[in-house]
């Protein structure tokens, strides 16, 4: 089975950003052209809306010519809802590459990025996020100009804004790493270097889809893609799995450009038993959409689908993507063996690198079978047996309790954090974090209820003791 160690993920990778010490802007190189159709406030185009169709872009001319990656420096504001709460990060779609080029237009690749949140305690907002990320030279081809795109993932992100210097080439000394201010320097780094990010090519593809040109395509009802994954042997801890789509999608026989959709997905065991499913959206970034015939110029979806249980690659699996799509658009959509990717993160057993997912409890009932049978650690507050607060009922035993955060609330089944009491007032709305697996139970009147199955429970660092 061959594995490759990367740093990112090109195609839709995930690149957590180092921070940086300052909040100011960075000299470079900045854009010449930006735009954004997001909601302008005091200088900065918010992306927030519900449809996903908010995103900002820059175009970059006169990229000196060099050898090494080109460093991005990216300011960015975040919170997590309108006139949100401080401390949030930014997590975002990054598209990049050289417009104009190829057939199709314009050649270009996709990495997930999350900003942390570099605010100064003294900072009255507390939304500055910041940080870098390093793109291959090879996006320019052999060019001077850079496109970049940002948009939301998905709706349960947070908040996020930019402006035209949000994203700044630095040039010269500015795109090291070793002793540059606002750089991380190397023993800072240590724990996160334990962890490693392998990608898997798929073992085995089948597909009963019309054959056109190498592309499986899916437009009748029993057509589906799959994938296998032989079991993959390593002793580390798996702390995160997802596989990473690159499908063609288009509206009708001998379609038009720019059209997305979202599939519905099952997760097989090697002897052929579902044991998760969900959903993927396939987002298509290539604009102008257009409904007649492109002869395949702008087709190109990216999408993901997390493993709700990692240790899945220990076992081996399949992923099937049958039409037609959940959405109700009937669109066509089409793959091939090389248009999945397994991703997943690797660390040593025991150590800092082995974390979990910190998730809220909007985020899981947002995707719940996303979660599905998923160890998080979730980050809330207490409200006991507060049951008013959702239309769910306790999942296992009265005995269930609730935590949420204002927007969304779910139920957790164990023991309560330590220190509080559900019928302690004082306890109620205390910040708490839970570590457990996610679980699901149906409901006839309330529908799926997702709950936690605590493992542990205690007071969120820095809350004040009762």
């Amino acid at each position: 089975m061959q594995r490759a160690s990367l740093a990112w993920v090109i195609g839709f990778g995930l690149l957590w950003v180092l921070p940086l010490g300052q909040v100011g802007i960075a000299d470079g190189l900045h854009a010449s052209e930006f735009y954004s159709n997001g909601d302008l406030i005091q200088g900065w185009y918010w992306l927030r809306d519900r449809g996903l169709q908010h995103y900002a872009e820059w175009t970059f001319t006169d990229v000196p010519p060099g050898a090494d990656d080109i460093v991005i420096e990216i300011t960015a504001l975040a919170t997590d809802r309108a006139s949100g709460g401080r401390g949030f990060s930014a997590r975002f779609r990054l598209l990049y590459g050289f417009p104009g080029a190829g057939p199709m237009g314009g050649v270009f690749e996709v990495m997930e990025v999350i900003l942390p949140n570099v605010s100064p305690p003294d900072d009255p907002v507390g939304y500055t996020c910041k940080g870098k990320v390093s793109i291959p030279r090879s996006a320019l081809y052999s060019g001077s100009r850079l496109f970049l795109r940002v948009e939301r993932i998905s709706t349960t992100d947070n908040h996020v804004a930019f402006n035209k210097d949000s994203m700044v080439i630095l040039l010269g000394g500015g795109q090291g790493t070793g002793g540059q201010e606002g750089t991380v320097q190397p023993s800072e780094q240590g724990a996160a270097s334990q962890a490693e990010l392998l990608t898997v090519p798929a073992d085995d593809f089948y597909s009963n889809g019309d054959l056109i040109q190498g592309i499986h395509w899916c437009r009748r009802q029993g057509h589906l893609l799959e994938w296998t994954w032989k079991p993959i042997s390593d002793p580390r801890a798996i702390v995160e799995a997802a596989v990473n789509l690159e499908l063609l999608v288009t509206n009708k026989v001998n379609g038009g450009s720019g059209w997305g959709t979202t599939v519905e997905v099952s997760i097989l065991d090697p002897a052929g038993t579902q044991v998760a499913s969900g959903e993927v959206q396939l987002v298509n970034p290539f604009r102008p959409r257009f409904p007649g015939d492109t002869h395949g110029i702008g087709y190109k979806t990216y999408g993901v689908f997390p493993l709700p249980d990692p240790d899945l690659v220990r076992t081996g699996f399949r992923l099937r993507i049958t039409w037609p799509p959940s959405d109700g658009s009937g669109f066509h959509f089409g793959g091939a063996r090389d248009r999945a990717l397994l991703a997943l993160v690797a660390a040593p057993q025991g150590t800092s690198g082995a974390t979990l997912p910190s998730v809220h409890a909007l985020d899981i009932l947002s995707d719940p079978r996303a979660y599905l049978n998923r160890k998080v650690e979730l980050v809330g507050e207490f409200h006991g047996w507060q049951g008013g607060l959702t239309s769910c009922p306790p999942p296992v035993t009265r005995g269930d309790w609730l935590v949420g955060d204002g927007r969304a609330y779910i139920y957790a089944t164990g023991p309560f954090p330590e220190g509080l009491s559900p019928w302690d007032e004082a306890s109620i709305g205390r910040s708490i974090v839970v570590v457990g697996t996610v679980r699901l139970r149906e409901d006839p009147g309330a529908g799926p209820c997702p709950y936690i199955e605590v493992e542990e429970a205690r007071p969120a660092e820095g809350a004040a003791s009762g």
